[in-house]
């Protein structure tokens, strides 16, 4: 069974908003697979402490989830989003 955790306080940058919503997508398409550890086309699915998981939406543009370390906070952004950087 896959392992489940806390998302936190949930962020959706303007960016990634506008991308999934032009997919006809819905954050909670990528939230739950993010939950269910499916980390999609991650290279490194955890960055510092941080889970991350990239995914490709039906309009074909990427969009990733980062869940920090303290599970207090999860963010949608694009991947070349800087809150994916480690630092």
């Amino acid at each position: 069974m896959p392992e489940h955790f806390r998302l936190g306080e949930l962020i959706v940058t303007d960016e990634a908003a506008e991308v999934i919503a032009d997919s006809g997508q819905k954050p909670t398409d990528f939230l739950l697979r993010h939950m269910e550890g499916d980390c999609g086309y991650a290279k490194e699915p955890v960055v510092d402490g941080r889970r991350v998981s990239v995914y490709k939406t039906l309009g074909g543009k990427m969009v990733a989830v980062v869940t920090e370390a303290d599970l207090r906070k999860t963010t949608i952004c694009l991947p070349d989003d800087s809150r994916i950087s480690p630092g």
